[in-house]
């Protein structure tokens, strides 16, 4: 990823992706789980058009 997104788009996205995982964890233990996955799965499709303007601006590339 270039330098210029990298500090931007692509902290955003590791940071949702942190913020992502501690609220699956939280609904793991819930009592109204439904409530806290649907949440969750908004984040998730949110993180999902992220990834791909990345792919789409060629920001980040499929390859390992």
């Amino acid at each position: 990823m270039p330098k210029i997104h990298k500090f931007t788009l692509g902290d955003r996205i590791i940071n949702q992706l942190y913020d992502l995982l501690e609220g699956l964890i939280q609904a793991k233990y819930a009592k109204d789980e439904l409530i806290q996955l649907e949440s969750q799965n908004t984040q998730l499709d949110i993180l999902r058009y992220k990834t791909r303007m990345l792919l789409d601006f060629n920001l980040m590339s499929l390859s390992t």
